[in-house]
């Protein structure tokens, strides 16, 4: 099983062409090739079988060809992954540093845009219902408009819901 993009760039010097239903990126530093961006989230994750369950109920889906037992790799949308990764396994990317109890401490906040409030309340119901904590509302002034849910997951992750009315 290849293993996850996020981690095969760390692997080799260059940039590797990979193409996949969700994704594909070409080497540039051959002229004339494009390179798709994305963003890969990383969490460091104590039960990867838990997680993955908890990341597929609320409508994240599994990539089983950039999973692994170590991680496993969950798609929100075609640019947007999150690669859940087993503590051991995270540690190596870290350059020796702990990895923090998310459950005490914050120290990045994930935000998802969704295209209407019951899509933010439903996703967030889904995400209580299958063990993530639903986070106090936070009103912040000049921001009248957006609505928005917050939830940590069950490793303590927090990620913000937002529907902007424009």
């Amino acid at each position: 099983m290849r293993s996850c993009p996020a981690i095969r760039s760390r692997v080799y010097k260059h940039p590797v062409e990979i193409k996949s239903d969700f994704w594909y990126l070409k080497n540039p530093l051959v002229k004339g090739t494009i390179v798709k961006k994305q963003i890969f989230v990383n969490l460091p994750v104590a039960d990867l079988a838990h997680s993955e369950r908890f990341y597929r109920a609320i409508g994240f889906s599994k990539v089983e060809e950039f999973s692994t037992d170590e991680g496993v790799a969950m798609a929100w949308s075609d640019d947007i992954w999150v690669m859940l990764l087993r503590h051991d396994f995270y540690q190596k990317f870290t350059a020796g540093r702990t990895i923090p109890d998310a459950k005490v401490s914050a120290q990045v906040l994930l935000a998802l845009s969704l295209d209407s409030r019951e899509a933010v309340d439903e996703m967030a119901s889904k995400a209580i219902v299958n063990g993530g904590t639903l986070l106090p509302k936070v009103i912040i002034e000049g921001a009248e408009g957006m609505y928005t849910e917050d939830f940590s997951d069950p490793d303590g992750h927090i990620w913000e819901l937002v529907f902007m009315e424009m």
